[in-house]
């Protein structure tokens, strides 16, 4: 199976190898700074970037994106290899769809914690439910911790994942089979809550999985006008730094944090502004609870539906982009930078022709989802599976577009899993002769 993990990782990597160089976002920077220079981001926990740094060798990005690949494809032959799919072309034909028909190999290119939410997703539905040999656990368990921890949203997708796992296992075969569940899923989110607590705690001086959640939820209530309401009432009385301000918020999501930096030094920056951002948000929900879930509902689904694969591959200017970090880490690798297609524009006209049907292949991996759950609906791992990946896409959607910002790698982050669960369900399911490498089992 190592040979075919290793086939697989450098198929999927194919968009770096036509770029020039691993594809980069604007939070690369920060990713690539937190551990070498010792901090502890504000927006972002520090353990993508201790991923980074474990994989650059102080060499190269080149590493971490051959590292991203690899743990794609290692979750990829797993999945396979426990539904019997074990034919060495059978498992290079899957790479090379998902390399053409899907996000992954654009999310495995590039230097973003959002890679691994895929990846989280996939290694928590194969231990809740899959038939997995021992090796098989091996593998997952570090990389769904790894995946987990990568970005803060994750933890409560996770341990939101593990208590849907646990009642569906309840409602299709009872109390039994949702403990054996929860035994096989639940110890990995919980040591990633854990951790993320433990750092936060010792590196922030604030125990929670989010330190500074309280101001973008804010922000999102600000943008939804929910938190607007409540200030028109409130500011008399409350005396809130940002009452001062109203006039200038603009409307739109989170922008007032990275566009608006005269006003974000105004009333604080995110060490001052976050107590009272609780209290905003705090005051928000009792002033008009039933608008706060509607704007979450909301928002929600416009996230669920935002699917386009090149939102994040546009070129980042240099002094807000990740390059003074590349030029202080990897001096050597400067040009190679700048030369690459995404720095110059071209990128998001090469991902175009991919992400016409890229957005058509995700919405038919949702049909297929529900279709393989009303078929196998008696089968508990079949309907498991594809009942869990469904639900993570509705909370991967209202954890990020609901209590955060609408963005399109949001969704394309987990549109492959939606694509790769229902194909691998019909390979696994369906009667087809032993010639063609597929399990015929029920």
């Amino acid at each position: 199976m190592l040979p075919m993990m290793v086939l697989g990782g450098l198929v999927l990597g194919w968009p770096a190898y036509w770029n020039g160089y691993p594809l980069v976002f604007g939070d690369t920077g920060n990713y690539i700074g937190q551990i070498k220079l010792r901090f502890i981001g504000w927006t972002a926990p520090p353990f993508y970037s201790a991923f980074l740094s474990a994989t650059d060798f102080g060499l190269s990005l080149w590493g971490p994106m051959l590292a991203q690949a690899l743990l794609a494809a290692a979750v990829v032959v797993v999945a396979l290899d426990q539904a019997g799919l074990r034919r060495w072309w059978g498992m290079l034909g899957t790479f090379l769809a998902l390399a053409a028909c899907t996000s992954l190999p654009w999310l495995a290119s590039q230097m973003t914690a959002d890679f691994f939410t895929g990846i989280a997703v996939l290694a928590l539905a194969l231990l809740a439910f899959g038939t997995l040999a021992p090796w098989h656990r091996w593998v997952l368990l570090p990389v769904a911790l790894l995946a987990i921890l990568a970005h803060q949203s994750h933890v409560p997708l996770a341990l939101g994942m593990v208590v849907a796992a646990g009642a569906i296992g309840w409602a299709q075969s009872g109390r039994r089979a949702a403990l054996a569940i929860l035994r096989r899923a639940a110890p990995v989110p919980l040591l990633a809550l854990l951790l993320a607590f433990a750092v936060n705690a010792v590196g922030l001086g604030i125990p929670a999985i989010s330190p500074y959640g309280n101001i973008i939820l804010a922000a999102r209530m600000l943008a939804d006008g929910t938190a607007m309401d409540y200030l028109d009432k409130a500011c008399p009385a409350e005396h809130y730094r940002v009452c001062d301000h109203l006039a200038e918020l603009p409307p739109g999501g989170t922008i007032l944090l990275w566009d608006r930096p005269a006003l974000w030094d105004a009333i604080g920056g995110h060490r001052a502004w976050n107590a009272e951002a609780g209290h905003i948000v705090h005051g928000t929900i009792a002033h008009d609870p039933l608008g706060v879930l509607g704007a979450l509902a909301t928002n929600g689904v416009e996230q669920f539906a935002a699917l386009r694969t090149g939102e994040s591959i546009k070129p980042w200017a240099k002094e807000d982009g990740p390059r003074p970090l590349i030029a202080r880490f990897f001096p050597g690798e400067l040009d190679a930078f700048d030369r690459s297609r995404q720095q110059h524009g071209l990128l998001l006209a090469d991902v175009g022709p991919f992400e016409r049907w890229h957005v058509p292949i995700a919405w038919a991996g949702i049909a297929g989802l529900l279709a393989c759950l009303l078929a196998w609906r008696r089968d508990p791992v079949v309907a498991g599976l594809c009942a869990l990946v469904l639900l993570a896409a509705v909370g991967n959607a209202v954890l990020t577009g609901g209590l955060s910002e609408v963005q399109n790698r949001y969704a394309a982050r987990l549109a492959w899993v939606l694509v790769f669960t229902p194909c691998l369900v019909v390979a696994w399911r369906l009667p087809l002769r032993d010639g063609l490498g597929l399990a015929a089992a029920r």
